[in-house]
C-alpha cells in the first residue's frame, strides 16, 4: 500500500538518476545513437563505465519510458523520447523544493553571484526582470 499522500508506483513519474541523466545527454545531443556510440562518446568525455554499464541505463530509460529502442536492426538504436527542457524543468523544482523550501528567488541569487554572465546574459536577464517589474 502507498504512503499517504505520495502517488503509487505506478502514477510516480520515473526518476532519473545522474548515471542516466548522462546517458540521456548524449541522446539529446546526438538524437540516435546505439549503445555503443554512446559509450564511446562517454568515454571521450572521461568516463569509466563499460560498454556494458551503458547498455543496461540505456535499458532502464526505454523500460522507463524516458527512451525509445529500434529494434528492427541487429544492433539497438536509442532515442530520447523525453524533452531535455522538460527534464530540466523537473530537476530545478526539485532542487528548489529541496534546498530553498519552493522559493527560487535565493537559488537565482545563488547563481548570479556564483556564475560569471555574459553581457547577452545580462542583457536577457535585464528584460526579465523589466518583465516582471511591469507584471506586478
Amino acid at each position: 500500500m502507498a504512503k499517504q499522500g505520495r502517488p503509487a508506483r505506478g502514477d510516480r513519474e520515473p526518476t532519473l538518476p545522474d548515471s542516466e541523466l548522462e546517458v540521456m545527454r548524449m541522446l539529446w545531443k546526438y538524437q540516435k545513437a546505439t549503445a555503443r556510440q554512446v559509450w564511446q562518446n562517454l568515454t571521450e568525455e572521461g568516463s569509466k563505465w563499460t560498454y556494458a554499464t551503458v547498455n543496461t541505463l540505456l535499458q532502464r530509460l526505454e523500460q522507463k519510458g524516458l527512451a525509445t529502442a529500434d529494434k528492427s536492426q541487429m544492433t539497438y538504436v536509442y532515442a530520447p523520447k523525453v524533452n531535455k527542457q522538460a527534464i530540466i524543468k523537473k530537476r530545478i523544482k526539485h532542487l528548489v523544493d529541496k534546498l530553498y523550501d519552493g522559493e527560487s528567488g535565493p537559488l537565482v541569487m545563488h547563481l548570479l553571484k556564483l556564475q560569471k554572465l555574459s553581457k547577452d546574459d545580462i542583457s536577457e536577464l535585464e528584460d526579465i526582470v523589466q518583465t516582471a517589474r511591469s507584471t506586478e
